[in-house]
């Protein structure tokens, strides 16, 4: 899979979902501190730099779109030459 958010974002994800999981485990306790596990769904699309969510979206914030066809599209056609520019070219 190609990565469908930008390094920025990455980033961006995994210190919140540290902080997310720090703060909730840090000052709550009992039932209410187990929200920090949801810290895991930030800080896994952090490291692996794709969401599924976007996936399903077509969204995408990195500067190449991962849904783009790119084999698809059709091969550029040769050059064409004739006799006389080929003898001038040597």
């Amino acid at each position: 899979m190609k990565a469908n958010i930008s390094i920025g974002e990455c980033i961006i994800r995994i210190v919140f979902g540290m902080v997310f999981a720090g703060v909730m485990g840090g000052l709550f306790t009992g039932w209410i501190a187990m929200i920090g596990i949801l810290a895991i769904y930030p800080i896994v699309t952090g490291l692996g730099g794709w969401d599924p969510i976007f996936g399903a979206m077509k969204k995408y914030t990195n500067e190449d779109s991962p849904y783009e066809d790119h084999e698809a599209a059709a091969p550029a056609a040769p050059v064409q030459r004739s006799r006389s520019e080929m003898n001038a070219a040597a």
